[in-house]
């Protein structure tokens, strides 16, 4: 699925023929493949792969099997967490009980260093970003925030910054090759 996800967005933003028949196709078939090599793996990921994964898709997907094979207590958490997320998530964005992200343009003195240093600090709250930096642990939420603020405390200003200067747009690429302004 997540190709679909990755994918699709791109050939529409790129304005390619797209035939919907056989992206719906590629879709099902991509699905069907994945049940097909999950079914008689999943032993080996529930008993001697539990724990081993680094990546937040793996991780999730053996502490769901694993819940789902232990039954009873374990999959009563499951479902709780899911409804407590999903309510969570039906008042932030549903009901608009309060924002689902926070961001410093909302505190009067941050908001003008905002507009002007282009530095912004903001926080998504939703159940799913929450759930995501708990299943991926300590670590790699770490290695993902220092990723985030490398970008937007430092190259976006640096960008706002030297690109005020640019008096000539950077010229397109179009088959490899630099499109000449002269």
């Amino acid at each position: 699925m997540a190709g679909s996800i990755f994918t699709l967005p791109a050939l529409f933003i790129l304005g390619l023929d797209v035939n919907l028949v056989k992206l719906f196709l590629v879709a099902v078939f991509g699905g069907t493949l994945g049940l097909l090599f999950l079914v008689p793996l999943r032993r080996y990921f529930v008993k001697e792969m539990h724990g081993e994964f680094p990546f937040p898709e793996a991780t999730a997907t053996t502490e769901v099997l694993v819940a789902g094979e232990a039954g009873g207590a374990q999959a009563k958490v499951l479902v709780l967490a899911a409804a407590v997320g999903g309510i969570f998530d039906f008042l932030v964005i549903h009901l608009e009980a309060f924002a689902e992200v926070f961001t410093t343009r909302s505190v009067p003195f941050l908001k003008e260093l905002a507009e002007k240093g282009k530095l912004v600090f903001k926080l998504d709250v939703l159940a799913s970003v929450a759930g995501l930096g708990y299943i991926i642990g300590l670590k790699y939420s770490a290695i993902i925030c220092a990723g985030s603020f490398l970008s937007w405390f430092l190259l976006v200003p640096l960008v706002a910054h030297f690109g005020q200067y640019l008096t000539v747009a950077i010229p397109p690429v179009s088959d490899g090759t630099l499109i000449s302004t002269a």
